[in-house]
């Protein structure tokens, strides 16, 4: 890992709120998410990024619909009526 990026990490993880160890099953849980919302990044099959802009952009729009408009069951809270209403992210982030 070339240092530059070792600092950055580090400074990264050090002013984390949550805890100060990298967890590997997230990352490994929002790469599979990742494959599974872009087609492009699907093992084994023909629909892989020819070009790297395209790729990028991709990749941009399925992280940005994943963070702000998908509807996550875990957010939800109880409204008028008693009745549940869902959330997206940027919905519970204000």
């Amino acid at each position: 890992m070339p240092p530059k990026l070792r600092t950055l990490l580090v400074a990264l993880v050090g002013g984390a709120a949550v805890g100060r160890v990298v967890n590997t099953s997230f990352v490994g849980r929002h790469n599979g998410t990742d494959r599974n919302r872009c087609g492009r990044k699907v093992r084994k099959r023909d629909g892989f990024s020819k070009d790297g802009a395209v790729h990028r952009g991709a990749t941009v729009f399925s992280d940005f619909s994943y963070n702000f408009c998908w509807l996550v069951r875990t957010l939800r809270v109880k409204g008028e009526g008693g009745r549940w209403e869902t959330r997206t992210p940027a919905t519970a982030a204000g």
